[in-house]
């Protein structure tokens, strides 16, 4: 609506004069506005998914040394 408005407003200049156009313009710009004040970001915990990343990193750490003690063990 912020972005298109104006463009209606430009394509329907015959038609739309005066008070309709000073509305409309403060729809396109009151509308987005009001939306954006009234909109609450949760709040973010990123500590629980920051514990299941190091988890998995350790876990992959932990396979890959085992792998390297198998490579680097002499052959039988």
């Amino acid at each position: 609506m912020f972005l298109i408005g104006p463009f209606i407003i430009i394509l329907l200049n015959e038609t739309f004069t005066g008070l309709p156009v000073f509305v409309w313009l403060v729809a396109c710009v009151g509308v987005p506005v009001l939306a954006f004040r009234s909109i609450k970001m949760p709040p973010i915990d990123i500590q629980p998914p920051l514990a299941e990343i190091d988890a998995r990193i350790a876990q992959i750490q932990e396979r890959m040394e085992m792998n390297r003690a198998i490579l680097d063990a002499p052959p039988a």
